[in-house]
């Protein structure tokens, strides 16, 4: 699938590094441009913003609707926000929870959208996502896989192109045990989709550099990570977050990481032809053979010679060959020093 100017694939040039700032600008537009600006720098594909509304998301009982609240963007200030984006090398992704979030980040420029898991089960968002005609993400995180299955029915009968995956949720901060990794092949298996993995393990852990890369190699695509401009300060969405340098070494291991591990199916590089001549035993002579000697199996044995020759599978065409050639002892065995096969 494409986003934006990306490849996203299992064989694209590198994963797609998606930076969350969540709730992390805590409601002032100068602190979401910083936390974009870090994205940028620290070398993410793309920047994700929550876009919601207090009064569409939550119902006033909530413990947290005065919170909201307060760290809420206006419309205006979200595009402010999207427009500062769109002059950076940075591709513009949304989290949208009703058709008002996702017209507001159509209308920002936004080249992906997702639907979070809370969302699986509204069909006339997902319609709406469809029918945007951009590339999704499907949270699948503390879902089933009926839930799952109904939110991709949804999107394919309304058109949706091209569709991701997305495993993980947040529970400020996630711990190991309830990560789940294994289930990105669960997911992969059922419904034969991309997959990316969204982390929020510590940011005060090796974790949270090593279970993105782990997902890589459990087969994720894509990598959404939070990230922060002051982490220590302990502000909003602190736990699961890098800041803008650990942002930049997490991007730095996981393009590394994805270089390691190759195609299933490859053609033999330059690399391990080089290991094979190193390190791989051939058929050697024993000990000096007469040049017009038949050669037996006793005059063979095994060794490492530092050059191409016969591998050991291939001794059947070694034995009973007459030596063309003097052949020294403890000489690899060469096509031409072979001459035509024992008469029978």
């Amino acid at each position: 699938m494409r986003i934006g100017s990306h490849e996203v694939s299992e064989v694209a040039e590198h994963p797609f590094v998606i930076a969350e700032p969540a709730s992390a600008h805590e409601g002032d537009v100068d602190r979401a441009i910083a936390l974009t600006d870090a994205a940028v720098a620290a070398g993410a594909d793309s920047i994700k913003y929550q876009i919601w509304s207090r009064d569409e998301l939550l119902t006033p009982a909530h413990a947290q609707f005065d919170d909201f609240g307060a760290i809420e963007l206006s419309r205006d200030q979200w595009l402010d926000v999207m427009s500062h984006a769109r002059t950076k090398a940075i591709c513009i992704a949304a989290d949208v929870d009703d058709v008002a979030s996702t017209k507001l980040a159509l209308e920002g420029g936004a080249e992906l959208l997702k639907v979070r898991t809370t969302n699986l089960a509204h069909a006339e968002l997902l319609r709406f996502v469809a029918e945007s005609g951009l590339p999704i993400a499907l949270a699948t995180g503390a879902s089933t896989m009926e839930e799952i299955a109904y939110g991709l029915d949804v999107l394919d009968r309304y058109g949706a192109k091209d569709i991701m995956l997305i495993h993980g949720f947040q529970a400020f901060p996630t711990a190991p045990v309830d990560t789940h990794l294994r289930a990105l092949g669960l997911l992969r298996e059922r419904f034969g989709r991309l997959l990316g993995y969204a982390d929020h393990a510590d940011g005060d852990s090796p974790l949270a550099y090593l279970l993105p890369t782990a997902a890589l190699a459990a087969g994720a695509c894509a990598i959404e990570k939070h990230i922060s401009i002051d982490r220590e300060k302990r502000t909003e969405d602190f736990e699961a977050s890098l800041n803008g340098p650990e942002f930049a070494r997490m991007v730095q291991q996981l393009r590394e990481v994805w270089q390691s591990l190759g195609e299933a199916d490859h053609e033999m590089n330059d690399a391990e032809r080089g290991y094979r001549k190193r390190f791989k035993k051939s058929i050697v002579s024993r000990d000096a053979i007469a040049r017009g000697e038949i050669i037996d199996e006793q005059k063979l044995v095994f060794r490492i010679g530092g050059e191409t020759g016969f591998p050991i599978d291939e001794l059947a065409s070694v034995v009973g060959r007459r030596a063309a050639v003097e052949i020294p002892a403890l000489s690899v065995i060469r096509a031409e020093m072979l001459g035509g096969e024992l008469p029978a």
